[in-house]
């Protein structure tokens, strides 16, 4: 789903017009309609601030094709009994708590270390 297609869906749900939206974020009603149609896109500012009024997280805009840009190889290699090799990427989710696991590694250590 596209960003304006979420900010469409958060508006229907909440039950907002336009006019309500660009009260809500201090827009005016053409560039909400720029927002929700498209044409442009808000910026992180303006997500956040409607991210906060819908009771959704910031993570709700974010686009699933991004890839989380890691040291960690995003990729799971098999070697089937044949000798075939194949790789499989890591989900977005699971580089996220791959991640997670490293920071908290880092920070135990560090704690161990004093």
């Amino acid at each position: 789903m596209e960003l304006h297609e979420k900010l469409r869906l958060i508006v229907e749900e909440k039950g907002w017009t336009h006019d309500d939206l660009a009260r809500l974020i201090d827009r005016s009603r053409p560039t909400v309609t720029q927002y929700l149609s498209g044409t442009c896109k808000p910026p992180l500012k303006v997500l956040t601030k409607i991210a906060r009024l819908a009771g959704v997280s910031l993570d709700y805009f974010s686009d699933e094709k991004v890839v989380i840009q890691s040291p960690v190889r995003a990729e799971i290699v098999l070697t089937h009994a044949d000798g075939r090799i194949e790789r499989m990427p890591l989900s977005p989710e699971a580089q996220a708590m791959i991640e997670v696991g490293r920071k908290t590694a880092r920070a135990h250590r560090k704690r161990r270390s004093k």
